[in-house]
């Protein structure tokens, strides 16, 4: 039980933030009432567009995920001492990007409406007019296509592996922390409505 609870607690926020793009876009507040100017739109999804380019939509964002993972996997399973265990949650994450790519591919054409419709809150008409022509160039193209590559460049990847060590080396006595204040709460209030919710996480994890 104890070797199952700390498998769970390293790998569980790697399962979150694998999820979290579509997460973030089922749970996005409701667009303003007022709905940007028509041009302020189309350059900003001019700009999605150079972004991430329509036929290289799943190149992208998969990349995004792969490198996510990978950056990720050494601080998670590093306290896993048992070799049968590890090479378990090893396949399990070396698995993760093409089990949830399915489910953002769905997610992605609203991804990028949210990503157009960010830029249009972010950057005035002018500045977007301004960013449109840069990317129109070589250079402007480029860079902005390959923006999210930076991700997997081995100078990023060792300073991203580096920062997810530290922090998962202090989520232990975080998520006891939180467990110990919610169950304090629970007992002080049981009739609220996620006490059976929570007690049944509280014995998985």
């Amino acid at each position: 039980m104890r070797l199952h609870r700390a498998a769970a607690a390293l790998v569980t926020p790697l399962l979150v933030a694998a999820a979290s793009p579509a997460i973030a876009a089922d749970n996005a507040p409701a667009p303003a009432a007022m709905a940007p100017d028509s041009e302020v739109m189309s350059l900003s999804r001019e700009i999605i567009a150079t972004i991430v380019p329509a036929d290289k939509r799943h190149e992208v964002f998969g990349g995004v995920m792969r490198a996510m993972v990978s950056q990720m996997k050494p601080s998670m399973t590093a306290k896993i001492t048992d070799l049968g265990l590890k090479a378990i949650i090893d396949r399990r994450l070396d698995e993760m990007p093409d089990t949830f790519m399915p489910v953002l591919d769905k997610h992605i054409p609203d991804l990028l409406e949210g990503m157009a419709l960010a830029y249009s809150h972010e950057f005035p008409l002018d500045e977007l007019r301004q960013i449109a022509a840069f990317a129109k160039t070589p250079a402007g193209a480029h860079y902005l296509f390959r923006s999210s590559a930076i991700l997997s460049d081995p100078a990023f990847a060792a300073a991203n592996q580096r920062y997810m060590a530290d922090i998962t080396a202090q989520l232990p006595a975080y998520q006891d922390e939180i467990r110990k204040e919610v169950l304090d709460y629970l007992k002080k209030h049981p009739d609220c409505s996620g006490t059976k919710a929570f007690r049944v996480l509280d014995r998985r994890f």
